[in-house]
């Protein structure tokens, strides 16, 4: 069998348990940002081509070549003076249909989830919301500031006294039944404030080096005077 066409059959046979669609007897189908992880992740772990998940027929043509980051097409974000702010919601069996509890050597998930946060979710009651929540957080984050990934992994999104954190992000994550929804934001003028300070004290300490040497070489001078006269 052509390997392009059994790679296909096998990516199918995915989608049609992640979704129960059967790509091979629909026209077309649209996915959430969850599934496309979801299956850009199960893509990479099996070493097949990503198709381009944007295409709603991503499937007619094949396998298409791996795209940088096709599981993260979602660039839409909210823009005020001072803040960035991303949203994202996700539905936990939409998500996750095929687990049936989260562990931290899930091979289904290691691939979005680091250890840590897969930790996490296990240590929890409802390990499968607690973990669709992260990624609703991770989606927010993105959103807001439409940052370049390569894996979903870069975000890694940890809990200091059960508040999840990221970096300089404000994150909140709230559960409604079936649903997990998460917002991120991140200040512009502490980020602006933080540039500035880095850049005022970047010449400031090359005024201190050279300042240094400057007293140095002034000290030698005086020596090589003090020589010569003794």
């Amino acid at each position: 069998m052509d390997s392009n066409i059994q790679s296909l059959d096998l990516l199918r046979s995915f989608i049609l348990k992640l979704t129960d669609a059967d790509i091979y007897e629909i026209d077309e189908i649209s996915l959430t940002s969850g599934q496309k992880a979801r299956i850009a992740s199960w893509c990479e772990d099996n070493n097949i081509d990503i198709p381009d998940l944007n295409n709603t027929k991503f499937w007619k043509n094949g396998i298409l070549e791996k795209q940088i980051n096709p599981n993260l097409a979602i660039n839409n974000f909210s823009k005020t003076k001072d803040i960035l702010v991303g949203i994202d919601i996700q539905q936990i069996d939409e998500f996750m249909p095929d687990v049936t509890e989260v562990t931290k050597n899930d091979k289904n998930l290691n691939s979005i989830f680091t250890k840590r946060e897969l930790s996490y979710a296990e240590s929890k009651i409802n390990s499968k919301e607690t973990l669709t929540g992260i990624f609703a957080a991770k989606e927010a984050i993105y959103k807001c500031q439409n940052i370049q990934l390569k894996k979903w992994r870069e975000i890694e999104i940890l809990y200091k006294d059960n508040i999840p954190t990221y970096k300089k992000f404000s994150i909140s994550i709230s559960h409604s039944k079936n649903y997990a929804v998460a917002i991120a934001s991140i200040s512009l003028r502490l980020e602006n404030h933080q540039l500035e300070r880095d850049k005022s004290n970047k010449p400031f300490k090359k005024e201190i080096l050279l300042y240094l040497g400057s007293v140095g070489g002034v000290l030698y001078l005086l020596k090589l005077i003090f020589d010569l006269f003794n």
